[in-house]
Protein backbone atom coordinates (compact mmCIF):
# COMPACT_ATOMS: atom_id res chain seq x y z
CA UNK A 1 0.00 0.00 0.00
CA UNK A 2 1.31 3.46 -0.88
CA UNK A 3 1.47 5.88 2.02
CA UNK A 4 0.27 9.39 1.34
CA UNK A 5 0.68 12.76 2.99
CA UNK A 6 -2.20 14.60 4.61
CA UNK A 7 -3.06 16.21 1.27
CA UNK A 8 -3.07 12.71 -0.27
CA UNK A 9 -0.03 13.19 -2.49
CA UNK A 10 2.82 10.66 -2.78
CA UNK A 11 5.70 11.03 -0.36
CA UNK A 12 9.10 11.40 -2.09
CA UNK A 13 10.56 8.87 0.39
CA UNK A 14 8.08 6.23 -0.79
CA UNK A 15 9.15 6.80 -4.39
CA UNK A 16 12.83 6.58 -3.40
CA UNK A 17 12.11 3.25 -1.68
CA UNK A 18 10.30 2.04 -4.79
CA UNK A 19 13.25 3.06 -6.98
CA UNK A 20 15.64 1.16 -4.67
CA UNK A 21 13.39 -1.91 -4.82
CA UNK A 22 13.42 -1.74 -8.62
CA UNK A 23 17.22 -1.49 -8.64
CA UNK A 24 17.35 -4.57 -6.38
CA UNK A 25 15.03 -6.38 -8.79
CA UNK A 26 17.28 -5.32 -11.65
CA UNK A 27 20.30 -6.82 -9.88
CA UNK A 28 18.41 -10.09 -9.40
CA UNK A 29 17.44 -10.18 -13.06
CA UNK A 30 21.06 -9.60 -14.11
CA UNK A 31 22.21 -12.44 -11.82
CA UNK A 32 19.56 -14.73 -13.31
CA UNK A 33 20.69 -13.73 -16.81
CA UNK A 34 24.26 -14.69 -15.98
CA UNK A 35 23.23 -18.04 -14.52
CA UNK A 36 20.97 -18.77 -17.46
CA UNK A 37 23.78 -17.91 -19.87
CA UNK A 38 26.03 -20.41 -18.06
CA UNK A 39 23.30 -23.04 -18.32
CA UNK A 40 22.82 -22.42 -22.05
CA UNK A 41 26.54 -22.82 -22.69
CA UNK A 42 26.70 -25.99 -20.58
CA UNK A 43 23.69 -27.61 -22.30
CA UNK A 44 25.02 -26.65 -25.74
CA UNK A 45 28.37 -28.33 -24.97
CA UNK A 46 27.04 -31.40 -23.16
CA UNK A 47 23.96 -32.11 -25.27
CA UNK A 48 24.81 -31.43 -28.95
CA UNK A 49 21.87 -33.36 -30.47
CA UNK A 50 18.48 -32.07 -31.65
CA UNK A 51 16.95 -32.37 -28.21
CA UNK A 52 19.79 -30.38 -26.67
CA UNK A 53 19.43 -27.69 -29.32
CA UNK A 54 15.69 -27.47 -28.51
CA UNK A 55 16.51 -26.92 -24.82
CA UNK A 56 19.07 -24.28 -25.76
CA UNK A 57 16.46 -22.50 -27.89
CA UNK A 58 13.97 -22.50 -25.01
CA UNK A 59 16.60 -21.25 -22.57
CA UNK A 60 17.71 -18.54 -24.98
CA UNK A 61 14.08 -17.38 -25.37
CA UNK A 62 13.83 -17.18 -21.58
CA UNK A 63 17.12 -15.31 -21.48
CA UNK A 64 15.84 -12.77 -24.02
CA UNK A 65 12.66 -12.24 -22.00
CA UNK A 66 14.65 -11.77 -18.78
CA UNK A 67 16.82 -9.25 -20.61
CA UNK A 68 13.71 -7.40 -21.75
CA UNK A 69 12.34 -7.36 -18.22
CA UNK A 70 15.68 -6.08 -16.91
CA UNK A 71 15.60 -3.24 -19.46
CA UNK A 72 12.03 -2.35 -18.46
CA UNK A 73 12.96 -2.43 -14.76
CA UNK A 74 15.85 -0.05 -15.41
CA UNK A 75 13.56 2.38 -17.26
CA UNK A 76 10.94 2.19 -14.52
CA UNK A 77 13.57 2.74 -11.80
CA UNK A 78 14.81 5.86 -13.62
CA UNK A 79 11.27 7.22 -14.01
CA UNK A 80 10.36 6.61 -10.36
CA UNK A 81 13.68 8.08 -9.20
CA UNK A 82 13.21 11.15 -11.37
CA UNK A 83 9.67 11.64 -10.05
CA UNK A 84 10.95 11.39 -6.47
CA UNK A 85 13.61 14.01 -7.21
CA UNK A 86 11.06 16.33 -8.81
CA UNK A 87 8.72 16.04 -5.83
CA UNK A 88 11.57 16.61 -3.38
CA UNK A 89 12.84 19.64 -5.32
CA UNK A 90 9.36 21.12 -5.59
CA UNK A 91 8.90 20.74 -1.85
CA UNK A 92 5.35 19.71 -2.62
CA UNK A 93 4.17 16.14 -2.38
CA UNK A 94 0.86 16.68 -4.12
CA UNK A 95 0.17 14.14 -6.84
CA UNK A 96 -0.99 15.51 -10.17
CA UNK A 97 -3.21 14.12 -12.87
CA UNK A 98 -6.81 13.11 -13.43
CA UNK A 99 -8.40 11.13 -10.65
CA UNK A 100 -10.44 7.96 -11.14
CA UNK A 101 -13.39 6.90 -9.03
CA UNK A 102 -13.94 3.48 -7.56
CA UNK A 103 -15.91 0.60 -9.05
CA UNK A 104 -19.06 1.53 -7.10
CA UNK A 105 -20.06 4.21 -9.62
CA UNK A 106 -19.89 7.04 -7.06
CA UNK A 107 -18.16 10.31 -7.91
CA UNK A 108 -14.54 10.41 -6.92
CA UNK A 109 -13.74 12.58 -3.95
CA UNK A 110 -11.02 15.07 -4.88
CA UNK A 111 -8.90 13.86 -1.97
CA UNK A 112 -9.19 10.12 -2.73
CA UNK A 113 -8.90 7.67 -5.58
CA UNK A 114 -6.30 6.61 -8.10
CA UNK A 115 -4.28 9.33 -9.76
CA UNK A 116 -3.11 8.89 -13.33
CA UNK A 117 0.22 10.43 -14.27
CA UNK A 118 0.07 13.08 -16.96
CA UNK A 119 2.62 14.83 -19.11
CA UNK A 120 2.87 18.62 -19.11
CA UNK A 121 1.18 20.43 -21.97
CA UNK A 122 3.38 21.00 -25.00
CA UNK A 123 4.28 24.60 -25.69
CA UNK A 124 2.46 26.01 -28.72
CA UNK A 125 4.66 26.86 -31.69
Amino acid sequence: MIRTTEDHGLEPEVLVSAAHALVTLLGGLHNALGELGDLVRSVALDWPDDRGRAWVEHAEATQRELGRQADLSAVLARIVGRLAEELAEAGDSTAVGPQLGGTDGARADNARGIRIATLPDRPQR
